[in-house]
This record gives structure tokens, C-alpha cells and sequence, in this order.
């Protein structure tokens, strides 16, 4: 599929246009269709190629370590970093535009960046602070929350996502029992994509992540904010994670429970801590 995309809806400036079919983003109002700010859906815009950037990104990390393919999707991936870069990159704004005019901007497209490292060490800070202050942005509305969550947990901000619930407890105020595909008229009143908030209290509030194939072992990285404490059991192929975490002032203690034969480690404030089977007291 990659290379699909890149041998045939790649311009002369190494931009992903023409895209087939229904090229669905988000469902914000004045987005016409769910596309990027009403724009026809053979425009190129940056949520498309950011996306396209996160596949190669993705199919790179995949490959084994200086094999052939790994160098290839590398090259590909640097590729089309510059070209985003150059055509819809605002330095002096550290935004990105969504169009190539430069006329319309949105949380999505700074999400996506962010993610798949298009920008790194001050200037991805310097972007991130203006994607999470500015109110002149196109705001994510239910499933591509996720991305804006899975942001926040990649620079140690998965805390805020309890501050930005307000879409699905707007949904409970209104009855419902399950998750909805958009907000109000929405089309699906029970839609898979909007229960993502569930795996975010686990792998980024709570922190539990993969640390090698398999889920042999884990990586626990608690990001509570403001809430003062976390408790549940997450399923693993070997049984459950069970977690018990109180929070005060931003130090985490409690206990974690891994199950047999599952290794791993918790790591708080730079301080890293083995995880062994078994009871486990932070």
C-alpha cells in the first residue's frame, strides 16, 4: 500500500494528492464529507500526507535493523517529512497549515506531526504548546481524540486527557449508554471508535504499555494529572495487570500485580523500577 501511494498519488513535490474514494478525517462541522476543512477530495493537504508519513514511519520501525526494506521506507519517510515541512510548516507560527495556501489550521494536522516526529526536541514543544493553547484551531471531535490523546501521553501530558472528557460526558447527560460515532446529529449511537478513552486509561493514564513482542514484557509510566488515584485490571494473554495507584502532588505509589512469567518496569520522574510476577509495591 505504501508503495502504491508513493508510485502513484505522489506529485512532483513529493505530495500524497488524488487520493481515491471517500478520504474520510474527522467529522468536524465545516468539514465538508469529514474531509480536512471542505477541501475536494483530491486536494493535497497535510492530515493526508501525515498520515501517509505515519505508514512509512510505522512500516520503518517494523523492518529489522539496517535491513534493505528499513533503509528504503527510511529514505521514503525523510522524504516526505521535507516535503510536508516545506509545504505546510509555519516556523514563525510553529503550526502547520492544513492547505497549501496556508489559510486553515486544525489540532488534527499538529497531532499527527507530533506523532510521527515530523518536528523534534524544542520545535516539537514550541508546537505542541501552540496546539494545546490556541482556540482558533479546528477541534477533534470523538475517535480522533485518540490521536490528540495519544500526543499528549508521548510528551508526559496524558494527565490532561481527564480535562478534555467533556465530548462523552456530554453524551451521558444526554442518555446515552454507549459511545457515539459524532457528536450531536450523530449518525451511530453505538460506535466502536469512540470507547478509545478506555485503552488511554489503561496504556496512557495508567501508563501500561508493551516493552517487547508478545506483551512479555511491560512498561508502566503513570500520567495521572489531576487525578488522585487509579484502579483496575487490564486483560493480558497471561491473565490480568492489576493496578491499586494514589497519587499526591505528581508521586505515584501503590501496588501492581503482573502475571506469571511477566516481567517489566515503572518508571516515574526518570526513576526506574523492576516490575517482577506477582505483587509489586511502588
Amino acid at each position: 500500500m505504501i508503495h502504491i501511494l508513493h508510485d502513484q498519488y505522489t506529485n512532483d513535490a513529493g505530495l500524497i494528492e488524488h487520493l481515491p474514494g471517500w478520504s474520510f478525517v474527522d467529522w468536524v462541522r465545516g468539514w465538508g464529507g469529514g474531509r480536512p476543512n471542505s477541501a475536494p477530495n483530491g486536494s493535497v493537504t497535510a492530515i493526508y500526507n501525515l498520515f501517509y508519513l505515519g505508514a512509512v514511519k510505522t512500516a520503518m520501525e517494523l523492518e529489522e535493523e539496517g535491513s534493505f526494506l528499513q533503509l528504503h521506507f527510511k529514505e521514503l519517510y525523510e522524504q516526505a517529512k521535507v516535503a510536508i515541512i516545506k509545504a505546510f510548516y509555519e516556523p514563525e507560527k510553529h503550526l502547520f497549515a492544513d492547505d497549501l495556501e496556508h489559510t486553515r489550521y486544525s489540532r488534527h494536522a499538529q497531532c499527527l506531526a507530533l506523532l510521527f516526529d515530523a518536528l523534534e526536541g524544542d520545535e516539537a514543544i514550541a508546537c505542541l504548546d501552540q496546539t494545546m493553547t490556541r482556540t482558533d484551531l479546528a477541534e477533534p471531535t470523538i475517535y480522533f481524540s485518540h490521536y490528540l490523546f495519544e500526543t499528549l501521553g508521548k510528551f508526559g501530558r496524558g494527565g490532561e486527557i481527564a480535562d478534555r472528557m467533556n465530548i462523552w460526558l456530554d453524551q451521558v447527560d444526554l442518555g446515552a449508554t454507549t459511545p457515539w460515532e459524532c457528536p450531536e446529529p450523530s449518525r451511530s449511537d453505538c460506535h466502536a471508535w469512540g470507547a478509545h478513552p478506555l485503552f488511554h486509561y489503561y496504556a496512557t493514564i495508567v501508563g501500561i504499555r508493551p516493552a517487547s513482542p508478545g506483551i512479555k514484557t511491560v512498561r508502566i509510566t503513570p500520567q495521572l494529572g489531576r487525578l488522585p488515584r487509579a484502579e483496575g485490571k487490564m486483560i493480558h494473554p497471561a491473565g490480568f495487570i492489576a493496578f491499586n495507584l494514589n497519587n499526591q502532588a505528581g508521586v505515584v505509589s501503590g501496588k501492581i500485580t503482573l502475571p506469571d512469567g511477566i516481567t517489566g518496569e515503572f518508571v516515574q520522574n526518570g526513576t526506574v523500577t523492576a516490575l517482577n510476577p506477582g505483587e509489586n509495591v511502588i
